[in-house]
């Protein structure tokens, strides 16, 4: 098994998905499990297949209770479904940067940084 570059850690968020179809973009909602500075770890109540393309608005809150939206891309690399709940990992196009993402790489740094 593969070993990850980036330790996953927890974040609370509310995550609205658009799904790459087309001039109609289908859109599911779910909630992130954990996050990486590579890809994310949804929970969802429908499935999302391997392969699919997706772009995440990952909608968390800052450590001074500030709410922030970032819009993310990535793709579906797993789904698995566990009694009436679907675990889908997302993988990123990009890393997150701090030029890019400022408050969501920046909300990362501080669950980091306040786990030492």
């Amino acid at each position: 098994m593969a070993r990850r570059r980036h330790k996953r850690e927890p974040l609370s968020a509310h995550v609205m998905i658009l799904l790459d179809e087309g001039e109609h973009p289908l859109v599911r909602r779910g909630s992130l499990a954990d996050i990486s500075f590579g890809g994310v770890k949804l929970y969802l109540v429908q499935p999302l297949e391997v392969g699919v393309r997706v772009t995440l608005e990952i909608r968390f809150i800052m450590a001074g209770g500030e709410v922030k939206t970032e819009t993310v891309r990535g793709t579906a690399i797993y789904s698995q479904k566990i009694q009436d709940i679907h675990f889908v990992g997302i993988e990123f196009d990009q890393e997150l940067d701090p030029k890019l993402h400022p408050d969501l790489y920046g909300r990362i740094v501080e669950i980091i940084e306040s786990e030492d």
